[in-house]
């Protein structure tokens, strides 16, 4: 997915074990998920974190919202314009 949270706990735990976990992952997003599953950490997910244009989240190229990340912008200047937005919110 394009935003991924990751806990220091459980990065303590992929740094100790990602050796015995599969070396061909489709994407990184899903070999991330699969590896630390296998190693025992627990998934939790949060909706609430990303606005985007796949979940219908309204006016999400507004970029005015409390959430921490907007997805996706594909091109550099409406990047920037939404940072900028973001910013003064």
């Amino acid at each position: 997915g394009p935003l991924e949270v990751v806990s220091r706990k459980a990065l303590s735990t992929y740094a100790k074990g990602w050796e015995t976990c599969h070396n061909d992952p489709p994407q990184e997003d899903v070999y991330l998920m699969a590896c630390l599953t296998q190693l025992g950490v627990t998934q939790v997910d949060e909706f609430t974190l990303l606005s985007e244009q796949a979940c219908k989240t309204p006016d999400w190229e507004a970029c005015e919202s409390s959430h921490v990340a907007f997805h996706p912008f594909k091109d550099l200047i409406g990047y920037k314009d939404c940072e900028s937005r973001a910013e003064e919110v």
